[in-house]
């Protein structure tokens, strides 16, 4: 059985990995449009500033074929064949698309030569290179989301000023309580960061470069480069025409099976609900990327594994205060706030379904063993808020 996965991103490279583990007999191709060994996305901030080796390691990266440089264009279902930008013809008995997401902005301008994104480790490093020869840089960061305030603090941390614009009243504003996000905003200008809200952007200014951006009220915002952390949309271009169903992304059922029979859809591109109707689930983390992918595995080699869908955990990293996201917003808010740490559990009949801590991490194991386990916690409402909280009161 051959195997190809369009994509190598963790969705891509996890599954190709545990594929091969599993079965040693089936035949793998990662294709991907990059020119850079399999890396790890989430580490990149530690790759420039730290010299952290961002590239995946694992013996199972010898057990595939790994395609740089070739980007599928198209694929034919009903003969089961992919073409790449080399116009190769691949077959395949079992597909796997993975191939992520993309920014896609309306902004016009958007395609000026110093105007960056990140994701692609390819024009990030384009980034941090321009930021590094520019003297005094001025960098305008454009959305305040996990990714931007990222990108905002591996800019400072490289000299540069940095002003971070976002559409909405708060930063990552459909992430955190305005409570969090507050304590935020406040770190970030410790750390020089000027955050701008309720800045919709309409334009870039400048010839060949832009030389700045301009807000819906006319403000104008100078910068020596710009960035684009915001608007990102599953990356299924090369899938137009074809008898695929595409929603947001593409729709698969709880086996993570497409409306095409033999493929699959994993990672930022697959839209997840219990039929191909869509209106699905899309759940873009790191974690839900690898957890889809093992299933997956399972799954293409003839298993029937449900993906139940994984809480949607996020972390802000390098702030020297920590920032821990995990489950929704939705239900009764229990807020306990002392000094500078600050704990907010989200409750629905009586079961945790979201939490959110600022500098205050001791929390983090129970409250999310709690959320998992989606038991009663009915005795507990009246200790959630408490300053002790910790294991022992799972039992």
């Amino acid at each position: 059985m051959h195997v190809i996965i369009i994509g190598a991103g963790p969705a891509g490279i996890s599954a190709a990995g545990m594929i091969t583990d599993l079965d040693r007999k089936v035949e793998c191709t990662v294709l991907t449009a990059e020119n850079q060994p399999p890396y790890s996305p989430p580490v990149m901030y530690d790759h420039f500033i730290n010299g952290f080796d961002i590239f995946w390691k694992g013996k199972t990266f010898n057990n595939f074929a790994f395609c740089p440089d070739s980007a599928a264009i198209s694929v034919d279902f009903e003969h089961k064949q992919v073409t790449t930008a080399q116009n190769r013809k691949l077959h395949y008995d079992k597909l796997i698309i993975a191939s992520g997401s993309s920014v896609h902005s309306l902004i016009r301008g958007v395609n000026m030569s110093n105007v960056y994104n990140f994701k692609s480790l390819t024009v990030a490093s384009e980034l941090v290179e321009q930021a590094k020869k520019t003297k005094s840089p001025k960098a305008v960061v454009i959305g305040a989301g996990l990714i931007g305030i990222e990108i905002s603090m591996l800019l400072t941390s490289l000299q540069a000023q940095v002003i971070l614009l976002e559409r909405q009243n708060q930063l990552l504003p459909s992430l955190a309580d305005p409570m969090v996000s507050d304590r935020l905003k406040k770190i970030l200008k410790l750390h020089g960061i000027r955050v701008i809200p309720n800045s919709e952007i309409t334009e870039f200014r400048g010839n060949e470069k832009a030389t700045e951006v301009v807000t819906e009220s006319g403000e104008a915002i100078q910068g020596n480069f710009f960035v684009i952390a915001t608007g990102n949309r599953p990356q299924t271009g090369f899938l137009k025409g074809t008898d695929i169903r595409i929603n947001r992304g593409i729709c698969v059922d709880r086996y993570l099976r497409s409306s095409v029979d033999s493929v699959f859809a994993i990672g930022d591109c697959a839209e997840i609900s219990d039929n191909h109707n869509c209106h699905g689930v899309m759940n873009n983390t790191f974690f839900n990327a690898v957890e889809q992918a093992r299933i997956c595995a399972h799954n293409v080699l003839g298993d029937r594994i449900e993906y139940e869908s994984a809480s949607k955990v996020y972390s802000v990293k390098h702030m020297k205060v920590p920032l821990f996201i995990a489950g929704s917003m939705s239900g009764q808010k229990i807020i306990y706030h002392q000094k500078d740490e600050l704990r907010i559990v989200f409750t629905e009949n009586n079961r945790i379904v979201g939490f959110q801590l600022f500098n205050s991490e001791k929390a983090a194991g129970v409250l999310a063993a709690l959320m998992r386990s989606k038991r009663d916690i009915s005795h507990l409402l009246p200790y959630l808020a408490s300053p002790h909280l910790n294991h022992s009161y799972m039992y």
